[in-house]
């Protein structure tokens, strides 16, 4: 397995240190890293975890769960953030089984951004309800690494929605100009291929971006490069 199936960051590191995935701050991060964040800056504590977009220097751009919309506390949503080496307690690297699977994961991970508590302040989010098997409530259950874990896992297709919502999307033609969810299921499987689908990555918007995308995968794999994803081109993603 990438990382374990868990709710707790201690659990991860612990896990990464044992299996041979564990990563000093001082080290380079790479995109598709898990991090471990000690925000007292004594790089020993695991107080949060993001997932690495990628590192520019002493900065980090990351994608976090349960993140507060507005600032860099805890809680609300998935976010992108922007955070620093200096507040880094250590890296987890999974082991990936090709150049690819970690643009997946992002774009997973991507596509996840803006999802939010309901209601606010609950914990009620599907990636705890996932983890749990339950509906959670409360404010007991921080959920930045169930998150982590879910993008995993549904990288592995195990999270029990996959394919209801590739049939979903898969009913529909999409074109420059559209919108939406199979917009979104859309970019995700471009940008996992290695499609540049944007700088807003899975976004729900079939723009420029997007349909550049299309067409050079349609010619790259025999097909109509129209931009047009109807049937053949839906059924060539999936495989």
């Amino acid at each position: 397995m990438l990382i374990p199936k868990t709710a707790g960051c201690g659990v991860l590191g612990d896990w990464a240190k044992q299996n041979g995935c564990f990563i000093p701050w001082t080290g380079t991060a790479q995109p598709g890293d898990l991090v471990l964040f000690d925000f007292k800056g004594t790089h020993k504590w695991r107080d949060h975890v993001g997932i690495v977009v990628a590192q520019t220097g002493d900065t980090l751009s990351t994608i976090e769960g349960n993140t507060s919309v507005t600032s860099d506390d805890n809680g609300g949503a998935v976010m992108r953030r922007t955070r620093y080496v200096s507040q880094v307690t250590g890296y987890v690297r999974p082991k990936w089984t090709d150049a690819l699977t970690a643009q997946k994961a992002l774009a997973i991970a991507a596509a996840e951004v803006g999802v939010k508590e309901s209601p606010a302040g609950s914990n009620n989010v599907k990636y705890n309800t996932w983890y749990y098997g339950r509906t959670v409530s409360g404010s007991a259950y921080p959920w930045c690494c169930a998150f982590a874990a879910w993008v995993f896992a549904a990288l592995a297709g195990e999270t029990g929605i996959e394919k209801e919502e590739t049939c979903m999307a898969t009913a529909k033609v999409l074109r420059n100009g559209s919108q939406g969810s199979a917009v979104k299921k859309l970019q995700i499987l471009l940008g996992g291929l290695g499609y540049d689908v944007g700088r807003w990555g899975a976004d729900g918007d079939f723009g420029p971006n997007t349909l550049d995308a299309v067409k050079r995968y349609q010619s790259a794999n025999g097909l109509a490069a129209d931009g047009v994803v109807g049937t053949q081109t839906w059924t060539s993603l999936i495989g």
